[in-house]
C-alpha cells in the first residue's frame, strides 16, 4: 500500500478493510480496528491525491 500511495495510485484498502466493514455492518457484527484501518489508508490515500495537486 505504501508503494500505491507513494506512487500516486489508489490502494487496495476498499478492497480489504472496506469489504470487511460492509459485510460487517450488513450481517451485525462490530469491526472497528478494519473500520479505523480503512479510515486511516483512505485518509492517507486524499493527502497524497491533494498533493499532487499543489
Amino acid at each position: 500500500m505504501y508503494e500505491d500511495v507513494r506512487n500516486g495510485k489508489e490502494t487496495e484498502i476498499e478492497y480489504l478493510n472496506g469489504d470487511l466493514v460492509k459485510r460487517g455492518e450488513k450481517w451485525g457484527v462490530e469491526t472497528p480496528i478494519h473500520r479505523i484501518l480503512y479510515a486511516l489508508v483512505k485518509g492517507v490515500e486524499m493527502k497524497s491525491q491533494l498533493e499532487q495537486y499543489q
